[in-house]
Protein backbone atom coordinates (compact mmCIF):
# COMPACT_ATOMS: atom_id res chain seq x y z
CA UNK A 1 0.00 0.00 0.00
CA UNK A 2 3.30 2.26 1.11
CA UNK A 3 4.46 1.65 -2.90
CA UNK A 4 1.20 2.47 -4.11
CA UNK A 5 1.08 6.13 -2.47
CA UNK A 6 4.52 6.68 -3.01
CA UNK A 7 4.30 6.37 -6.76
CA UNK A 8 0.82 8.18 -6.43
CA UNK A 9 2.64 10.82 -4.74
CA UNK A 10 5.61 10.90 -7.25
CA UNK A 11 2.77 10.87 -10.30
CA UNK A 12 1.22 14.03 -8.21
CA UNK A 13 4.58 15.90 -7.86
CA UNK A 14 5.89 15.68 -11.10
CA UNK A 15 3.01 17.53 -13.06
CA UNK A 16 4.43 16.02 -16.23
CA UNK A 17 2.64 13.49 -17.42
CA UNK A 18 3.09 13.26 -20.98
CA UNK A 19 0.08 12.08 -23.77
CA UNK A 20 0.77 8.76 -25.59
CA UNK A 21 -0.84 9.82 -28.42
CA UNK A 22 0.10 13.31 -29.19
CA UNK A 23 2.86 15.37 -29.38
CA UNK A 24 2.15 18.46 -29.53
CA UNK A 25 0.52 19.31 -26.18
CA UNK A 26 0.21 22.02 -23.72
CA UNK A 27 -0.85 22.82 -20.24
CA UNK A 28 -4.18 24.50 -18.36
CA UNK A 29 -1.86 27.46 -17.77
CA UNK A 30 -0.84 27.56 -21.72
CA UNK A 31 -4.01 27.23 -23.67
CA UNK A 32 -6.03 30.05 -24.40
CA UNK A 33 -4.48 33.91 -23.95
CA UNK A 34 -1.13 34.55 -25.10
CA UNK A 35 1.11 34.82 -22.40
CA UNK A 36 1.96 38.87 -21.88
CA UNK A 37 1.69 39.01 -18.71
CA UNK A 38 2.55 36.51 -15.53
CA UNK A 39 -1.74 36.36 -14.33
CA UNK A 40 -2.56 35.18 -18.08
CA UNK A 41 -1.34 32.17 -16.46
CA UNK A 42 -4.27 32.04 -14.17
CA UNK A 43 -6.64 33.18 -16.28
CA UNK A 44 -5.88 30.55 -18.81
CA UNK A 45 -5.83 28.14 -15.85
CA UNK A 46 -9.53 29.09 -14.64
CA UNK A 47 -11.01 29.39 -18.21
CA UNK A 48 -9.54 25.14 -18.87
CA UNK A 49 -10.05 23.87 -15.81
CA UNK A 50 -13.64 23.12 -16.38
CA UNK A 51 -13.67 22.57 -19.90
CA UNK A 52 -10.67 19.76 -19.60
CA UNK A 53 -10.75 18.18 -16.03
CA UNK A 54 -13.56 15.59 -16.03
CA UNK A 55 -14.43 16.13 -12.03
CA UNK A 56 -13.79 20.15 -11.88
CA UNK A 57 -16.23 21.66 -9.70
CA UNK A 58 -17.53 18.12 -8.73
CA UNK A 59 -15.60 18.15 -5.25
CA UNK A 60 -12.88 20.17 -6.54
CA UNK A 61 -13.23 23.97 -6.96
CA UNK A 62 -10.83 26.93 -7.60
CA UNK A 63 -11.98 29.56 -5.70
CA UNK A 64 -9.02 32.46 -6.48
CA UNK A 65 -5.70 33.79 -7.43
CA UNK A 66 -3.57 36.60 -5.72
CA UNK A 67 -0.19 37.84 -6.41
CA UNK A 68 2.01 37.53 -3.23
CA UNK A 69 5.66 38.66 -3.83
CA UNK A 70 9.10 38.07 -5.64
CA UNK A 71 11.44 35.48 -4.54
CA UNK A 72 14.34 37.52 -2.84
CA UNK A 73 15.96 34.59 -1.66
CA UNK A 74 16.75 30.70 -1.04
CA UNK A 75 15.09 30.97 2.60
CA UNK A 76 11.50 32.56 1.04
CA UNK A 77 11.90 29.67 -1.68
CA UNK A 78 11.78 26.60 0.83
CA UNK A 79 9.75 28.56 2.88
CA UNK A 80 6.99 28.44 0.33
CA UNK A 81 7.38 24.69 -0.52
CA UNK A 82 7.06 24.22 2.70
CA UNK A 83 3.40 25.47 2.78
CA UNK A 84 2.60 23.57 0.05
CA UNK A 85 3.54 20.31 1.59
CA UNK A 86 -0.10 19.96 2.83
CA UNK A 87 -0.85 19.92 -0.81
CA UNK A 88 1.64 17.20 -1.43
CA UNK A 89 0.80 14.96 1.32
CA UNK A 90 -3.09 14.36 0.08
CA UNK A 91 -3.64 10.87 -1.19
CA UNK A 92 -4.32 11.33 -5.08
CA UNK A 93 -2.78 12.26 -8.20
CA UNK A 94 -4.18 12.92 -11.60
CA UNK A 95 -5.59 10.70 -14.32
CA UNK A 96 -5.46 10.84 -17.73
CA UNK A 97 -7.11 8.19 -20.12
CA UNK A 98 -6.56 9.29 -23.75
CA UNK A 99 -8.59 6.95 -26.52
CA UNK A 100 -6.98 5.77 -29.63
CA UNK A 101 -6.57 7.96 -32.66
CA UNK A 102 -7.20 11.34 -33.35
CA UNK A 103 -10.37 11.84 -34.70
CA UNK A 104 -13.45 13.01 -32.62
CA UNK A 105 -15.19 9.91 -31.32
CA UNK A 106 -12.07 9.24 -29.46
CA UNK A 107 -11.09 12.40 -28.25
CA UNK A 108 -14.59 12.51 -26.65
CA UNK A 109 -13.73 9.18 -24.89
CA UNK A 110 -10.55 10.94 -23.48
CA UNK A 111 -10.70 12.72 -20.18
CA UNK A 112 -8.74 13.93 -17.39
CA UNK A 113 -9.67 13.17 -13.54
CA UNK A 114 -7.99 14.95 -10.55
CA UNK A 115 -8.51 12.56 -7.87
CA UNK A 116 -7.86 14.59 -4.51
CA UNK A 117 -8.15 12.68 -0.66
CA UNK A 118 -7.74 14.47 2.59
CA UNK A 119 -4.12 14.19 4.45
CA UNK A 120 -3.47 10.04 4.49
CA UNK A 121 -0.74 9.25 7.02
CA UNK A 122 3.10 9.02 5.64
CA UNK A 123 5.91 7.09 6.14
CA UNK A 124 9.70 7.88 6.65
CA UNK A 125 9.93 6.61 2.57
CA UNK A 126 7.29 8.95 1.40
CA UNK A 127 8.91 11.88 3.52
CA UNK A 128 12.42 11.78 2.33
CA UNK A 129 10.83 11.17 -1.18
CA UNK A 130 9.14 14.29 -0.71
CA UNK A 131 12.44 16.01 0.86
CA UNK A 132 14.36 15.34 -1.91
CA UNK A 133 11.67 16.41 -4.57
CA UNK A 134 11.09 19.99 -2.80
CA UNK A 135 15.04 19.78 -3.13
CA UNK A 136 15.12 19.31 -6.48
CA UNK A 137 12.26 22.05 -7.07
CA UNK A 138 14.05 24.63 -5.06
CA UNK A 139 16.79 24.61 -7.49
CA UNK A 140 14.37 25.32 -10.30
CA UNK A 141 12.72 28.58 -8.43
CA UNK A 142 15.05 31.96 -8.94
CA UNK A 143 15.20 35.57 -7.10
CA UNK A 144 13.19 37.36 -8.67
CA UNK A 145 10.55 34.75 -9.73
CA UNK A 146 6.69 35.85 -8.84
CA UNK A 147 4.62 33.98 -6.30
CA UNK A 148 0.96 33.75 -6.57
CA UNK A 149 -1.47 31.61 -4.42
CA UNK A 150 -3.86 29.55 -5.34
CA UNK A 151 -6.97 29.16 -3.52
CA UNK A 152 -9.09 25.73 -3.66
CA UNK A 153 -11.69 23.50 -2.18
CA UNK A 154 -11.61 19.68 -2.08
CA UNK A 155 -15.04 18.27 -0.48
CA UNK A 156 -15.53 21.89 0.87
CA UNK A 157 -11.63 21.84 2.35
CA UNK A 158 -9.99 24.71 1.97
CA UNK A 159 -6.19 24.40 0.11
CA UNK A 160 -3.52 27.17 -0.78
CA UNK A 161 -0.53 26.28 -3.01
CA UNK A 162 1.65 28.17 -4.04
CA UNK A 163 2.70 28.56 -7.62
CA UNK A 164 6.07 30.78 -9.31
CA UNK A 165 6.07 32.10 -12.99
CA UNK A 166 9.07 33.57 -14.49
CA UNK A 167 8.64 37.23 -14.89
CA UNK A 168 11.03 37.73 -17.99
CA UNK A 169 9.02 34.56 -19.80
CA UNK A 170 5.88 34.42 -18.06
CA UNK A 171 6.00 30.75 -17.90
CA UNK A 172 4.94 28.82 -14.96
CA UNK A 173 6.95 26.29 -13.54
CA UNK A 174 4.40 23.36 -13.65
CA UNK A 175 7.17 20.48 -12.25
CA UNK A 176 5.91 19.70 -8.82
CA UNK A 177 2.52 21.51 -9.14
CA UNK A 178 -0.41 19.06 -9.31
CA UNK A 179 -1.99 21.18 -11.94
CA UNK A 180 1.00 21.23 -14.18
CA UNK A 181 0.22 17.92 -16.47
CA UNK A 182 0.36 18.05 -20.02
CA UNK A 183 -2.51 17.48 -22.45
CA UNK A 184 -2.73 16.52 -25.71
CA UNK A 185 -3.57 19.85 -28.11
CA UNK A 186 -6.15 18.06 -30.00
CA UNK A 187 -8.13 16.95 -26.95
CA UNK A 188 -7.71 20.96 -25.96
CA UNK A 189 -9.02 21.88 -28.79
CA UNK A 190 -12.23 19.89 -29.07
CA UNK A 191 -13.21 20.51 -25.83
CA UNK A 192 -12.75 24.45 -26.21
CA UNK A 193 -14.73 24.50 -29.28
CA UNK A 194 -17.66 21.79 -27.62
CA UNK A 195 -18.03 24.44 -24.72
Amino acid sequence: MNKILICIAVLFLSGNLQAQDSTRTTTLFEYGEPLKSSEANFRNLFQNFPKFVTNANKGIELLSYKYVTRIRNQQQIKRYLKKNTKVYMVDGGTSIVWGVGTDSTQIEKSFIRIDFQPEHQVNNTFLKDLKEKLKTLANKIHQGDEVYVLNFTVDYNLYEFYMFVNPTTRVLLTEGNFLGFKIPLDYADFHSKKN
